[in-house]
């Protein structure tokens, strides 16, 4: 049994059975479905990445896996910033549909401190604010496109899992 579908049974699977059968990752019957193998694959690798570049010991690889994909908004900040390199504030804001200059403020200063983006401020007549992925942001941003192509792939698209693929 692996990391990740050990994880996802640990800290989801009682709480929101309902909630992966109404999604596709699990059937009536609460067998995984290829949709969940699918996202357990991702998963997996994203646990890999981590374990692999010194994030011990796997209390902590789920903590950080809950802090990238558990919230509705991340991933489509991290995919806008994979998509859109020096991607400003407003920017944002006016491009991700739906999000608050509160919660978007709030999920950057969170990416930040978790070094999955850089905070770039640029003097000058103008001055700005960018933000970038760091390299741990790139390969996180790699595995939100995956997750995206997988919804994608097998017809999953909900108001939870909006990350554009195309």
């Amino acid at each position: 049994s692996s990391f990740a579908h050990s994880w996802l049974l640990r800290s989801t699977f009682s709480k929101r059975r309902r909630e992966f059968c109404e999604f596709g990752i699990l059937d009536q019957e609460n067998g995984i479905t290829e949709f969940g193998k699918s996202l357990l694959f991702i998963y997996d690798s994203v646990d890999i990445y981590l374990k692999e570049n010194g994030f011990k010991p796997s209390e902590n690889r789920a903590e950080f896996l809950n802090l990238i994909f558990a919230p509705k908004w991340k991933g489509r900040v991290i995919w806008y910033i994979y998509m859109i390199p020096s991607a400003r504030f407003n920017e944002m804001c006016r491009n991700i549909e739906g999000i608050s200059h509160k919660v978007l403020n709030d999920i950057l200063i969170e990416l930040e401190m978790h070094k999955v983006i850089k905070k770039t401020e640029r003097d000058g007549n103008m001055p700005k604010t960018e933000y970038e992925l760091t390299p741990l942001g790139n390969e996180i941003a790699k595995f939100v496109v995956e997750i995206g192509v997988c919804c994608k792939r097998h017809n999953v698209i909900t108001q939870k899992v909006t990350i554009s693929v195309e």
